[in-house]
């Protein structure tokens, strides 16, 4: 017998074996047995044997009970020093427990159940199916009692094999959806998936065999759903995608080939189940929830964007690279707008869902009435609780940041498409071209909507090196090679003033960071391209710039980068804020040509070596000035 009596403990030392129970020390000595480490086990099995030898001398009404589990959980043992899985140890103690119990519905099914088996069988989940399944009057006791049990219980992979075993997925993932299921019942059931998604092999299996995500996605699709089923639902995906994920996206330094990828269409399948779940987004969702939700798909959509351009290095053929449509763009800054209560933008959604007759997008009177409501009681609660609002209101600053940070990026990794016009042969009608030219029009709305907002988001908030890097990028590789879409950005003045201070502050910010200095370039490029497509180009100097801007981004010298790109943005800094001729980029290249101005020459100290090289482009810049 694995375990057995043991004579070796004191007689004088009597153990309390009722307290011994109820305080669970029973439970803890059981729930050692699933231990890794062979040594716990093997004391758990010496104490067990110790306290069975007590217990047999012990006088409670509850002894035989205690000592038939005991006898059942030994006789279910087939080598020594065997380890239990998790879960049946934790079965084990909640019955323990139990038998204290006399009093709840649970005790009698417990002791019919020990009564009806003279082992306990360690490769299934012991009574689950007549839990489950019970016909009894208090069946969702019961069926409630179970599925605690099977969510508290799975640790690790040995506990989803067993639950596996015994199909119990199947039983579980089917019953959420029955009419039968109450909103405790779904609760466990997400319960039971959120401690699965942890466990390597469940989160990928439960995707793979038993389709997770398009069970998910039947979820969502419902009209409505409650905050707490909704937060579950983003917890579970969160998990299953970093738990898929592992550690793919830590093994960037390997050559594509080398590199394990996720399958393209499970990425896609997580893209489009957080897509749908968009919708459900609403402001009284918890925050913390949502920073999730905005991280989960920021991650995604980085991930795919990682293996599309490996797949294509690698020159294997991949399908539908565009992600996101206008639609679900504008429906992300609608929901952004509300959580965020940013009334403009409200109402620059609103304007084009009315326009081209986005149903998911236009906000009916009766829920603007109701909003209005529920700010009232809003702002009277704050009054009511004033103090811990404060704790609570610097909580929420620090998610939405975050959640704009991944808003940010999600947006950087969305491409506009504009449709080519089609070709249109003699004699046919201009309907298709209509419906064309009103895809470009929605398209670059959308691109106007989301430039905008980026690059607000950047002048009244933080810079993030990454989302600098990504914004630029975007603005770079989606905007400014489709002029209907420069000509839309560029005629918003607020926007033009803002795309400015942006770039003033990434000049401001790049003299301590090497990040940042590498990011100014790429946008001095972007500034040049701008002030092209506005006709700002009637100067002496500015084809002259824009080779200076060039050697810049080539340059690896990085004196003389530094100063091709301190004077190309002297250069924008005058012509973007109207000057006919950059007088302030003139003067510099005098004074450089001079080496007259002291204070020039302290700024550019660190930049000595460069001049020599730099000299000659001055000094050809100059003569363009006085020729002009």
């Amino acid at each position: 017998m694995p375990y057995q009596q043991n004579h070796s403990c004191l007689h004088e030392c009597v153990v309390a074996c009722h307290k011994f129970v109820e305080v669970n020390a029973l439970g803890l000595t059981v729930a050692a047995l699933s231990s890794y480490d062979s040594n716990m086990r093997a004391a758990a099995y010496f104490v067990l044997a110790s306290f069975r030898s007590h217990l047999e001398g012990a006088r409670f009404r509850e002894k035989n009970q205690l000592l038939y589990l005991l006898d059942a959980v030994q006789n279910g043992i087939r080598q020594p020093n065997l380890r239990f899985t998790f879960s049946l140890t934790l079965y084990i103690a909640r019955v323990a427990q139990q038998i204290l119990k006399p009093e709840e519905h649970m005790y009698i099914k417990v002791n019919r159940f020990l009564l009806s088996h003279q082992y306990l069988d360690l490769r299934k989940v012991p009574g689950f199916f007549q839990l489950f399944y019970s016909f009894d009057f208090e069946y969702k006791t019961e069926r409630e009692w179970i599925l605690r049990f099977l969510g508290e219980g799975l640790r690790d992979k040995y506990c989803y094999e067993l639950y596996d075993y015994q199909r119990i997925f199947q039983v579980i993932l089917s019953f959420f959806n029955s009419p039968l299921c109450d909103e405790g019942s779904q609760s466990c059931i997400l319960e039971i998936l959120q401690n699965a998604a942890h466990v390597t092999r469940a989160a990928y299996e439960l995707i793979q065999d038993h389709s997770l995500l398009t069970w998910i996605l039947h979820i969502l699709e419902k009209r409505f759903l409650e905050n707490k089923l909704l937060n579950k639902i983003i917890s579970l995906l969160h998990t299953l995608w970093l738990t898929n994920l592992g550690g793919k996206r830590e093994s960037k330094n390997q050559s594509q080939e080398n590199r394990k990828f996720l399958p393209i269409q499970l990425v896609n399948e997580f893209l489009y189940v957080l897509i749908t779940l968009i919708k459900h987004i609403r402001t009284n969702l918890d925050l913390a929830k949502l920073t999730q939700f905005f991280s989960t798909l920021h991650s995604v959509l980085e991930y795919r964007a990682i293996v599309v351009e490996a797949f294509k290095e690698m020159r294997r053929f991949t399908v539908n690279d565009g992600v996101l449509s206008n639609k679900e763009i504008l429906l992300l800054l609608h929901k952004w707008s509300i959580i965020e209560k940013d009334l403009q933008l409200q109402e620059d959604v609103q304007t084009l869902a009315q326009k081209y007759q986005i149903k998911e997008l236009l906000i009916k009177e009766k829920n603007k009435s109701q909003a209005s409501s529920h700010a009232y009681h809003r702002i009277r609660k704050k009054h009511e609780v004033e103090r811990e609002d404060d704790t609570a209101a610097d909580l929420k600053v620090s998610e939405l940041e975050k959640c704009r940070g991944h808003l940010n990026a999600i947006f950087a990794h969305w491409e506009p498409v504009f449709p080519a016009p089609p070709t249109r042969h003699q004699g046919e009608p201009l309907k298709s071209t209509d419906l064309a030219d009103e895809t470009v029009s929605l398209t670059c709305a959308s691109a106007y909507v989301v430039t905008q907002w980026l690059i607000k988001s950047m002048v009244e908030h933080s810079l993030n090196t990454q989302n600098v890097s990504l914004t630029l990028r975007w603005l770079q590789n989606c905007i400014l090679p489709h002029p209907v879409a420069v000509q839309e950005v560029l005629r918003d003045e607020t926007l033009r003033n803002n795309i400015f201070k942006f770039y003033t502050q990434i000049c401001e910010a790049s003299s301590g960071t090497a990040e940042l200095f590498k990011e100014l370039c790429s946008f001095s490029s972007i500034m040049l391209r701008l002030m092209d497509a506005q006709g700002l180009t009637n100067n002496s100097c500015h084809e002259l710039v824009k080779t200076l801007c060039l050697s810049a981004m080539t340059e690896e010298d990085a004196n003389k980068k530094a100063v091709c790109v301190f004077l190309t943005s002297v250069y924008i800094g005058d012509i973007w804020l109207g000057a006919q001729e950059p007088d302030m980029l003139i003067t510099h290249v005098k004074l450089i040509c001079s080496s007259t101005d002291d204070k020039l020459n302290d700024d550019l100290e660190t930049h000595k070596q460069g001049e020599e090289t730099i000299m000659p482009l001055c000094k050809t810049l100059h003569l363009a000035a006085l020729g002009h």
